[in-house]
C-alpha cells in the first residue's frame, strides 16, 4: 500500500483529472446503457424507432445529433463503453500522460489533449456526414457513434515519438518511433476484420492532428514546431517507401505554404556546421538526440550537485578559507612555512615603496 500511495502522488495533476473524468463519464454511460436495456425490454406497441442500447447521444458522438449536442465533441473522447477499453485508457493515460505532462508542462499538455480529442471527433463527424451524403443511408447518422480514448492514445504515442524516438521498449523489442505506425496499422486491421470504422477514424485523425500540431504549431524551448527529419511525415512509414512519401509530402507542404496554411521553413543565412558549434550557440531541437542527451546530462548534474551538498565537510583537516577577524588572514598557510612568509613580507614592503599608489604602513606614518 505505501508503494501504491507513493506512485499515485507522483502522478501530475492533469493526468489525475483526465483519469477522473474517464471514470465519471464511463460510469454515467454504463448507467444510461442499463436504463436503455430496460426500456428496450418492454414491447413498443406503436413500433416507433428506438435507439440501440449502445447508442448514447447525450455523451457519445452520434453524427445525427452532434450539432444539437455540441458538447459531445469533447465528452465522447473520455467515454469508454467496454471494460477492456476502460482499463487500457486508464493505464495509458497514467503511464504516457505522466511522462508527457512532465516534459511539456500541465498547461501545454491540457491544450494538447483538447486539440487532439476535439479535432479527431470533428473529422470523424465530417467523415460520417460525407458517407451519408453519398449513400443516403441514415445508418451513418443515427445508428453510429464515436467514442473512446483511442484517438488521444494515438496522439500520445506521436508525442512520445517526438521526445524519445530511439527509446527501446523491452517488452516488444521495438523502438518508440515505430509504435504510432504499428498502432494505426493495427486499428486498420481491426476495421477490416471487425468493421469498427469509428475506432480506426479516431486513431487515424488523432495521430495525424497531433503530428500537425507538434510539427508546425506547438512552442517548445522558444521554437515553434519541430522541423527535424526524425519527426517528418515520411518517418511514419517503412524506410523503403520513405523517399516517395517525402516527395509527396513536400509537394503538399509547398501547396499549403502557397495557400498560407503553413509557414515556410526558415533557412539559416550562413552555411554552418551544426556539429562544429558549441551547444550553447545552437538550440537543441525537441526530440533530437542532442536534446535528449542534454536533458540526461542536466539530470545527472543535478543529482551530482545534490550529493555534493549533502556532504558535511569537504576539507576536514584544513581551516575555513574565510574568517571574520583580520588577524586570521595571516594564518591561512601551510604548516612549517615561516621562512616563506618572511620572504613574502619583505617582497611586499619593497613593492609598496616603489609603487606610485598611496599604500603605506601605519606604524611608519606614526613615527
Amino acid at each position: 500500500m505505501p508503494n501504491l500511495r507513493t506512485a499515485f502522488t507522483n502522478i501530475p495533476p492533469t493526468v489525475k483529472v483526465v483519469a477522473f473524468i474517464i471514470i465519471i463519464l464511463s460510469g454515467l454511460g454504463t448507467v444510461q446503457r442499463v436504463k436503455r436495456w430496460q426500456d428496450n425490454g418492454e414491447k413498443n406497441e406503436e413500433n416507433t424507432p428506438t435507439f440501440s442500447s449502445n447508442i448514447l447521444p447525450d455523451i457519445a458522438l452520434v453524427p445525427g445529433f452532434a450539432l444539437q449536442k455540441f458538447w459531445t465533441f469533447l465528452t465522447a473522447g473520455f467515454l469508454e463503453t467496454n471494460l477492456l477499453g476502460f482499463l487500457g485508457s486508464i493505464l495509458v493515460i497514467l503511464v504516457n500522460g505522466k511522462y508527457l505532462e512532465r516534459a511539456w508542462g500541465s498547461r501545454d499538455f491540457l491544450k494538447f489533449i483538447g486539440i487532439v480529442i476535439i479535432g479527431a471527433n470533428i473529422c470523424t463527424f465530417l467523415t460520417y456526414l460525407c458517407e451519408y451524403t453519398i449513400t443516403r443511408d441514415k445508418f451513418y447518422l443515427y445508428n453510429t457513434q464515436a467514442n473512446g480514448m483511442i484517438g488521444l492514445i494515438g496522439g500520445l504515442l506521436v508525442g512520445l515519438k517526438q521526445l524519445i524516438p530511439e527509446h527501446l521498449i523491452s517488452l516488444s523489442l521495438c523502438r518508440v518511433k515505430h509504435i504510432p505506425s504499428l498502432f494505426i496499422l493495427l486499428s486498420f486491421a481491426c476495421f477490416i476484420l471487425f468493421e469498427v470504422q469509428s475506432q480506426f477514424l479516431l486513431v487515424f485523425y488523432g495521430s495525424f492532428i497531433s503530428w500537425i500540431y507538434l510539427r508546425f504549431y506547438k512552442y517548445q524551448d522558444g521554437l515553434r514546431g519541430d522541423r527535424s527529419e526524425t519527426f517528418s511525415f515520411a518517418s511514419f512509414f517503412p524506410e523503403f517507401i520513405q523517399p516517395a512519401v517525402k516527395l509527396i509530402s513536400t509537394i503538399v507542404f509547398n501547396i499549403l505554404v502557397i495557400l498560407k496554411c503553413c509557414r515556410p521553413i526558415q533557412k539559416m543565412k550562413f552555411a554552418i556546421d551544426l556539429e562544429s558549434l558549441p551547444t550553447n550557440h545552437v538550440p537543441a531541437m525537441p526530440g533530437s538526440a542532442r536534446a535528449e542527451s542534454e536533458r540526461r546530462r542536466a539530470v545527472a548534474l543535478k543529482a551530482l550537485d545534490a550529493r555534493l551538498h549533502n556532504k558535511p565537510n569537504y576539507y576536514p583537516t584544513s581551516p575555513p578559507p574565510f574568517t571574520t577577524s583580520p588577524s586570521s588572514y595571516t594564518t591561512i598557510s601551510p604548516p612549517n612555512s615561516s621562512s616563506l612568509i618572511n620572504n613574502l613580507n619583505n617582497e611586499t614592503n619593497t613593492d609598496n615603496k616603489t609603487t606610485n599608489n598611496v599604500l603605506f604602513d601605519a606604524k611608519d606614518h606614526l613615527k
